[in-house]
Parts: C-alpha cells; sequence; structure tokens
C-alpha cells in the first residue's frame, strides 16, 4: 500500500506560490540589498570576485539559474589541483556546481551554477532563500579558492574599467545558456517551452522525511530505508539514494561504481564530470573513492527549508530521476566508453 505524507488543509494565512519572472526576481534581489541591471533575457550583479547572471531556463524542468563566473582566470599549470579542488567542492557542497572552461590562452575560467525549479512557482520566501542561498554560496567559494590557491598577500583586485567590460560583456554578451557551446553557435531547440502551472491553492508543508518517500509511494517504485534515513531505489539499473542533509537540502543522487583506478583515471573520469557541470542546468557530477573503488555520481539538491508544496515535491523528485538518468548515460559513455542505464526498448 503507498504511504502518502498527511497533507494539510489550506490556512487562510498561507502564503502560495506564484509565477517566477526576471521582474519579480530583480524586485526580490533590491529588496535583498543587491544592485542589478537588466535585459528582457537576464540580470547581472557585480560582485568582488565574480560577475553573476541570472536567467530562466525554458527547457523542461522550467528553473531559475543564478551562473557566476570568476573574474581572474586561473593558470593552466593549476589544472591538475583545480580539478580535485572543484570535484571535491560538488562533492562536499549543495551548490553551486562548480567547473572551468578552458580559455584560447590556454587559462582556465571558473564557472559556477545553481538552479531552483519553478514549474510551479515559488513563494517570497522559497524565492529569496533559493536567492541568497545561491549568492551568499558564492562568495564561500571565493573565500576557500583564495585559502587554497592565494597567498595572503595576493592581491585578485581589478581596475574598475575592467569590471565594466566584464559586466557589460555578461550583459549583453551570448546567453549564458549557451556557455558550453563554441562562440556564435546557438542553443538547438528541441521543443516548446516548459510551461508554468501554478495551481494558487497548494498550501507548503514544514517539509518532513514522509515527504521522501511520498513521490516514490505516488510512482509505485520499491524502495529500502537505512538507519541513517536515507532512501534507496533503483530507476533503469541505476542505483539511487535520497536524503535530507541537514534540515536545509533534499539531496536525490545517482551512484556507479566503477571498475577505474581512483587515482590514474580520475582526470579523464573529472574531465567527464567537467563537461557535464558546463552544460548541464540543474544536475551535478562529481566523483567519489570508497574502499578503492571510484564511485560516479550525479546528483539534484533542492532547498527545503521554507517548505515545499505537494507539486512542487512530486515535480523536483520525478525532474531529479529523469535527469540524473540521462547525465549518467552522458557522463559514462565518455568516462567509461559504455552505459550503464537499462533505457526502455
Amino acid at each position: 500500500m503507498s504511504r502518502l505524507a498527511k497533507h494539510r488543509a489550506p490556512d487562510p494565512q498561507d502564503e502560495f506560490a506564484t509565477e517566477v519572472t526576471l521582474t519579480r526576481v530583480a524586485k526580490m534581489l533590491t529588496g535583498l540589498g543587491y544592485e542589478t541591471v537588466a535585459e528582457f533575457d537576464r540580470l547581472v550583479i557585480s560582485g568582488h570576485d565574480y560577475v553573476a547572471t541570472v536567467w530562466i531556463s525554458f527547457s523542461a524542468p522550467l528553473a531559475l539559474v543564478i551562473d557566476g563566473q570568476r573574474r581572474v582566470p586561473a593558470p593552466f599549470e593549476q589544472a591538475s589541483t583545480l580539478a580535485h579542488f572543484l570535484d571535491t567542492w560538488n562533492h562536499d557542497r549543495i551548490a553551486p556546481t562548480a567547473s572551468y572552461h578552458m580559455l584560447d590562452t590556454g587559462d582556465l575560467l571558473i564557472r559556477l551554477r545553481s538552479a531552483t525549479f519553478i514549474k510551479f512557482g515559488l513563494t517570497d520566501d522559497q524565492l529569496a532563500s533559493a536567492l541568497t542561498g545561491a549568492l551568499n554560496s558564492m562568495n564561500t567559494f571565493s573565500t576557500e579558492y583564495r585559502v587554497h590557491f592565494l597567498a595572503n598577500d595576493e592581491d585578485e583586485s581589478l581596475p574598475e574599467t575592467i569590471k565594466r567590460a566584464q559586466d557589460t560583456e555578461a550583459l549583453r554578451g551570448p546567453h549564458p545558456s549557451t556557455r558550453h557551446l563554441p562562440p556564435d553557435e546557438e542553443l538547438p531547440v528541441f521543443g516548446a517551452p516548459d510551461p508554468v502551472e501554478i495551481s494558487g491553492d497548494e498550501p507548503l508543508d514544514e517539509f518532513e522525511f514522509s515527504h521522501v518517500v511520498e513521490p516514490l509511494d505516488q510512482l509505485d517504485f520499491r524502495y529500502s530505508i537505512a538507519d541513517e534515513d536515507i532512501v534507496t531505489t533503483a530507476v533503469n539499473g541505476l542505483g539511487f539514494a535520497l536524503c535530507v542533509d541537514s534540515d536545509t537540502f533534499f539531496r536525490v543522487t545517482g551512484v556507479y561504481p566503477t571498475t577505474l583506478d581512483p587515482t590514474h583515471d580520475f582526470l579523464s573520469v573529472w574531465l567527464a564530470c567537467n563537461e557535464h557541470n558546463e552544460e548541464a542546468v540543474f544536475t551535478t557530477a562529481y566523483t567519489r573513492v570508497e574502499n578503492d573503488t571510484l564511485l560516479l555520481q550525479v546528483e539534484t539538491a533542492c532547498d527545503i527549508s521554507q517548505g515545499m508544496a505537494l507539486d512542487q515535491r512530486s515535480h523536483f523528485v520525478v525532474s531529479s530521476l529523469v535527469g540524473i538518468l540521462s547525465g549518467m548515460d552522458t557522463v559514462c559513455l565518455q568516462a567509461c566508453g559504455y552505459s550503464i542505464i537499462d533505457w526502455p526498448q
């Protein structure tokens, strides 16, 4: 029998989710103390160490995306060390997803990306939490990067003229959705934009553990629950783990134990993860070593600190499962030479 979480009746004082637009996001950012400049398809925030771009991905699943780009590239000589640093960050941190792009000069441009599903809208509290969480995490990344790669007295400050040029390029240059493509290449269109579906009367519930398994019950999936409240299941031949992290995030992770050598094969596997992270909107690929086995992991996460409505929870899990399967298929093919996903015939 399916076990559905208790769903409370709407309260007259409930705040319901509403559509997320860039106009609404800009107003929220201003209220949070951030200065933005806007074009019709993006907002730009000028930071000290990075420039951030906020935009909406209309491909399914509809998502609010916050991209960050470090102002000063890393030298190519740091490539291997940086790969381990970024992989560790993606393993240890919920967001943003960190990746690098090799410039024509051979230097490495570090890029960050956070995304929040918005098909079923967000409340003001959910939106504020998503924005502050993403931007604060960018600052945390900058701090940790400085500790690992810069001497105590090394100053990365750029002249204001260069910062303004970078900000203008972020505002009027190629759209960030095409960041993984060669210059002048456009993003292919595979279908109509993912439509917004706002119920208008779906109340938020304070997130509880039963909400982790609720979508699996709806899908009639088999699963088991470990002592640490980690839910495990399998879809199309891939093992999944679902859990609540620090009472703040709901994480869904796909895990594949490779037969590759954790030391000698790390860089080739990480490069496959990096290529995925450069392109993906809401999934993160990284490695982990357990008992001398190199694990390949692709995961998603969402902020649950402000609660979630039933439709938001179900949409997150279904979209995560589909996105992780697709991501693992791509990364595994590139890193291992084969796919472990058992796609239906």
